[in-house]
């Protein structure tokens, strides 16, 4: 076994990757071997009226294609907002004062707050599809409360992020990737948690 730390570590490491797969390939095989047994699957035209099937195909086909069309958003509005930098970016620094906290926090709360703001009408269509289809029951007021709550929870969440980012730039030029990906892994964690 080798005698540094570090080397003991990635000893420790491959021998408990190499027990996991082992595990996990004899639980495989145990399963395989032992045969697992087929269902038929039994027709839904069986359980289900074929109007309903088909409402049901034309609700799913509608909410997939606004699903794709709204991938492209956020992406496009953090491009968006990296081309136009030379407009606003005075103004943050000035309203930051030298303090890369202030501007990381309101960097990334404005972020936050325009992909909602350009994302709006395709939630407001996602609603409105669920409603004639029944498939949303909540009205309008309801609707617009869990909107802005969410509002609130993103916002407080990226200027968190923000904030922590700039100062990591700030602080460690050359490293900070590395200190937001920690970060972001302990977030992560958390939230799986929770």
């Amino acid at each position: 076994m080798p005698s540094t730390p570090r080397g003991q570590a990635a000893a420790i490491a491959a021998a408990a990757a190499l027990g996991a797969g082992g595990i996990a390939a004899l639980l495989r095989w145990r399963l395989l071997s032992s045969g697992v047994p087929s269902v038929d699957p039994a027709p839904l035209r069986d359980w289900f009226d074929p109007a309903e099937l088909t409402r049901n195909r034309d609700y799913r086909r509608g909410v997939w294609t606004m699903a794709v069309a709204g991938v492209p958003l956020a992406s496009a509005v953090a491009v968006g907002v990296a081309l136009t930098g030379s407009r606003w970016r005075p103004a943050l620094v000035r309203a930051a004062r030298g303090r890369p906290w202030r501007a990381g926090l309101a960097f990334g709360a404005g972020l936050s707050l325009v992909t909602f703001a350009v994302g709006l009408p395709l939630a407001a269509t996602r609603y409105a599809w669920g409603r004639e289809y029944g498939v949303v029951t909540q009205g309008v007021p309801g609707w617009s409360i869990d909107l802005a709550k969410g509002l609130a929870i993103q916002l407080i969440i990226a200027a968190a992020i923000g904030a922590g980012a700039a100062v990591l730039i700030a602080r460690a030029p050359r490293l900070w990737w590395a200190g937001l990906a920690a970060a972001i892994a302990v977030f992560i964690g958390l939230m799986s948690l929770l």
